[in-house]
């Protein structure tokens, strides 16, 4: 991925610049307030399109390509995988949407980002809106913050599969982000089984497949975020801590631990008001075991012994349970009686430094000067006693 990102100049789908020096005052005015207000807009687009690529890394790694890393392809998808022999790749499968009575998969929910298609389009968005300049390109994106939505999820209708993509269609890629005939790559899709074959499926995810998608990639959002240098809290920029790295490492490591505990903890909020609740709910259910053929991976990154660098040293961080460590110590009787004197006796005192000095040097008396509240009172009235008596 960063190659391509390094080798791939994005200058020629960047829009012109309509500024000039013939312009009146007023023209030049608001063409230069429009030049600082979209440099601004490029800037705070950086911190999305650069995490992208790395969350959608993240998701391909959890993926089951079982069916593809073998000398020959599973006969159920020798119609979609790519490659030779020893080499194929194609769709990984996420879930299973539909099952069977015998609860065989007969619908997959998939990632293919194993084709140059692909990492073209990648590279070219991604770096077009790092070196951004002048208008966004609408070929790219309507504006800065829906762009990871049609990145992500481009329209069925207004999109190629990585297996359709052709050496043109690439060209075209390079130049603009998309076919000639205005389409993107597709990501994200639906496989069925048709006679025994798995055909894509010909429309567009439903919004429950969108969020539980989007929460896979929010959790390596979030590691992302504590791993940074900054984070936004209540709106206002802050450097992080080994707290926030500690707290976000745990809470990562804990999805992983059971991923529909996971998912409905993370999702119970988000799927209020989502249209097809009743299939979410089925994929969600841990009894269905929809999540069948990445649950050993998810269980692995747990462990620590799959995922990225980024996930291995969080789950490192979450096990050791820094901040959960306490240390006990054990004091005899006599011990805690001079500390809770000295305490109680700090606690009571006025605040001159004089006289709480002779208070911090107690345990360096033969007998200490401090005392609880209650003997303290004692004391006073006895004093009291004794001078009405004389």
């Amino acid at each position: 991925m960063i190659i391509c990102l390094i080798s791939i100049d994005p200058s020629d789908a960047a829009s012109k610049s309509n500024f000039t020096f013939q312009m009146d005052a007023q023209a030049s005015h608001k063409s230069m307030l429009q030049k600082i207000g979209t440099s601004v807009g490029y800037k705070r687009g950086i911190g999305i399109v650069q995490k992208t690529p790395r969350k959608i890394n993240y998701l391909q790694n959890l993926a089951n390509v079982n069916h593809l890393s073998g000398k020959t392809v599973s006969p159920e998808w020798e119609d979609v995988a790519r490659g030779e022999e020893g080499n194929f790749v194609g769709p990984g499968i996420l879930y299973n949407s539909k099952v069977n009575a015998e609860g065989k998969a007969t619908e997959v929910v998939t990632i293919d980002t194993e084709s140059l298609a692909f990492y073209q389009r990648a590279a070219l968005e991604v770096q077009y809106i790092i070196d951004g300049a002048n208008n966004l390109n609408k070929n790219i994106a309507g504006n800065i913050y829906e762009w990871a939505e049609g990145f992500l999820f481009p329209e069925y209708n207004n999109s190629i599969s990585p297996t359709d993509a052709k050496s043109e269609d690439l060209k075209s890629i390079l130049r603009n982000g998309r076919t000639e005939n205005g389409k993107r790559v597709r990501i994200f899709s639906k496989y069925e089984l048709v006679d025994g074959k798995y055909r894509e499926v010909r429309e567009d995810l439903n919004s429950a497949d969108k969020l539980i998608i989007n929460e896979f990639l929010n959790q390596q959002n979030k590691l992302l975020n504590v791993f940074g240098d900054t984070k936004y809290v209540a709106g206002e920029k802050r450097k992080t801590s080994f707290y926030d790295l500690n707290m976000g490492s745990m809470a990562f490591r804990n999805f992983h631990k059971d991923i529909y505990q996971g998912m409905q903890r993370q999702l119970f909020y988000k799927k209020k008001g989502i249209q097809d609740k009743k299939y979410l709910e089925e994929i969600l259910n841990p009894e269905n075991e929809r999540f069948k053929p990445i649950s050993s991976t998810v269980r692995n990154v747990y462990d620590g012994e799959s995922g990225n660098y980024l996930d291995r040293i969080a789950v490192q961080i979450a096990d050791k349970e820094i901040l959960e460590d306490r240390k006990q110590y054990n004091l005899d009787i006599e011990t805690y009686q001079d500390v809770e004197n000295w305490y109680q006796a700090m606690i009571s005192s006025p605040s001159r430094f004089e006289e709480s000095s002779r208070l911090l040097n107690v345990f360096e008396q033969e007998k200490p000067t401090g005392a609880t509240i209650e003997e303290q009172r004692e004391a006073y009235f006895k004093i009291k006693e004794f001078e009405k008596s004389k």
